[in-house]
């Protein structure tokens, strides 16, 4: 959720690429390998001092972030529901 309303304020967001997030938010955040604290670290200096980057991920993260509503989630959970009720 963080990453998520991160996204509706237009933020731009970091997070890791070896996660649900990952596949969930692709390139309207900035991918990273947890592991490494010179990729975690390269990731935030680039967002907070490249402009560019900056502005193309806010861009991008407030495009994903109204893909995402929680009628949408309540429709589609009651559709995992019912299929799994036959």
């Amino acid at each position: 959720m963080p990453v998520l309303e991160a996204m509706n304020c237009g933020l731009p967001v970091v997070c890791s690429q070896s996660s649900a997030l990952g596949e969930m938010f692709g390139d309207a955040a900035y991918l990273i390998d947890p592991d490494s604290i010179e990729n975690i670290s390269f990731a935030i200096t680039e967002v907070l001092e490249n402009e560019t980057i900056k502005k193309d991920l806010s861009c991008k993260a407030l495009s994903k972030a109204r893909e995402f509503s929680w009628e949408k989630t309540a429709q589609n959970t009651i559709k995992v529901y019912r299929e799994a009720l036959g």
